[in-house]
């Protein structure tokens, strides 16, 4: 009995040996909106767009560099609460997209400007 779980406990080891760390490729990342250049107020919700050969495992937002939140799960969007920034300031957003594999691809940092009309 004792030699039949060693042999399944070695041969667990060695299934996760040859799948694991097989997956090199990052995923790709995008922000779909808002748009680059954008004038932006309220509630303004940020969408991105992630694909990987082997599924995506989390997206995570940026702010201004400052991790906002992060999603597991499709759609990934977030509201973003401007009203807590000043008027007629520039912020930058990004998003991270991690696969199964642990691969990491950043988008494009897109440029915006908070206008809430006070």
């Amino acid at each position: 009995m004792k030699i039949c779980f060693f042999l399944a406990g070695i041969m667990s080891v060695i299934v996760f040996a040859t799948c694991s760390g097989s997956d090199a490729e990052a995923p790709e990342v995008r922000i779909t909106n808002p748009s680059p250049g954008s004038v932006v107020g309220g509630n303004v919700t940020i969408e991105v767009t992630a694909d990987d050969n082997d599924g995506i495992d989390r997206v995570a937002v940026y702010i201004d560099n400052d991790l906002e939140t992060t999603l597991f799960m499709m759609p990934y969007t977030y509201v973003w609460d401007t009203f807590g920034y000043a008027d007629s300031t520039s912020h930058t957003l990004s998003a991270h997209a991690y696969d199964q594999a642990g691969n990491r691809a950043i988008s494009e940092t897109i440029t915006v400007l908070v206008d809430n009309g006070c």
